[in-house]
């Protein structure tokens, strides 16, 4: 985080250190907690084209700064497709049982059903080419993103906008920020 501050006029939040020097604390129960500055504003308002245009900027100058930061850095958390399409699959179906084992369907019912095994058809696939292109050591053009960039993330303050919650940062396509 300190990157942003020092290679761009990106205004974010940043980790605060404890006397003891140490980045976060554990509570008795074994909890770990970091402390992070925060500002005072509103979020990003996905419904005011002016809003989108400037977090579209904010969104741009942060893979700008992060771009320089290498995607082989060991230790950085890497964004995992396989899993996450995993995931939406097995919701998919579990959405494709519950309304086969449904008795009477409402018509909103009949045509999600009949389009679940569409959607479960492409997650599948998508699923497959993700694995076939890791497999193959390509990563993608991946590097240092925000991994949560969303409107809930932008607080306009009276500075400017406040870029907050890194806490999904990772390696992976900047396309998917």
């Amino acid at each position: 985080l300190t990157l942003l501050s020092e290679k761009s006029a990106l205004f974010s939040e940043s980790i605060v250190s404890c006397r003891e020097g140490t980045l976060s604390v554990k509570d008795q129960d074994e909890v770990r907690y970091t402390l992070k500055t925060w500002q005072e504003g509103r979020e990003c308002n996905p419904e005011e084209r002016w809003d989108c245009l400037e977090a579209m900027g904010v969104l741009a100058e942060l893979h700008n700064c992060l771009e320089s930061v290498a995607a082989e850095d060991e230790g950085l958390p890497r964004f995992a497709p396989g899993r996450e399409y995993e995931k939406r699959n097995r919701e998919l179906r579990r959405v494709r049982k519950f309304l086969k084992q449904r008795g009477s369907k409402q018509p909103f019912e009949r045509i999600l059903g009949k389009v679940c095994d569409d959607f479960s058809g492409q997650g599948e696939r998508i699923a497959s080419e993700w694995e076939q292109v890791l497999a193959a050591g390509n990563p993608s053009g991946r590097r240092l993103c925000h991994g949560d960039f969303q409107y809930h993330n932008l607080v306009l303050t009276k500075k400017g906008w406040f870029l907050q919650n890194f806490e999904r940062c990772c390696l992976d396509s900047p396309v998917r920020d």
